[in-house]
């Protein structure tokens, strides 16, 4: 239940944090797409929602699912700007990475989002015959 000021109230009319069931469809997909471009990963999103909502990880992780198709379906984004997205997220996490082999490989991730690495193939014994591999990551 609301007030009039748009806040959800419990059954003695004081105010609560919302549940799942409070919260309509879009208004779920619009919270978790927030979440989601504001660079946080799923894993935290579901943590923090199953406990926010007070429902099962598993539930979550269906309206991440849904939000995401939601998002590819209304969204013009490019490759070009998930790309961007991508390693901004990645450069989140390089910077809260302790190890340095989570360093290492967060480095080779970004890396390969932005295709500084060039796939080399040789086919038979042709040694001069380069084939470029663009897999889109």
């Amino acid at each position: 239940m609301k007030d009039p000021r748009d806040r959800y109230l419990n059954q003695d009319g004081m105010e609560k944090l919302p549940t799942l069931n409070d919260i309509k469809n879009q208004e779920r997909l619009d919270i978790i797409a927030s979440e989601l471009v504001s660079s946080k990963s799923k894993r935290q999103i579901v943590k923090e929602y199953s406990e926010k909502w007070q429902c099962a990880p598993t539930t979550i992780q269906a309206i991440i699912r849904d939000t995401i198709a939601w998002m590819a379906s209304t969204s013009k984004t490019t490759a070009d700007e998930y790309r961007v997205l991508n390693t901004e997220r990645l450069d989140s996490l390089l910077d809260e990475a302790d190890r340095v082999g989570d360093k290492i490989k967060i480095l080779d991730l970004i890396n390969k989002t932005n295709n500084v690495y060039e796939t080399k193939v040789q086919i038979g014994n042709k040694e001069d015959e380069v084939i470029k591999l663009d897999i889109g990551v």
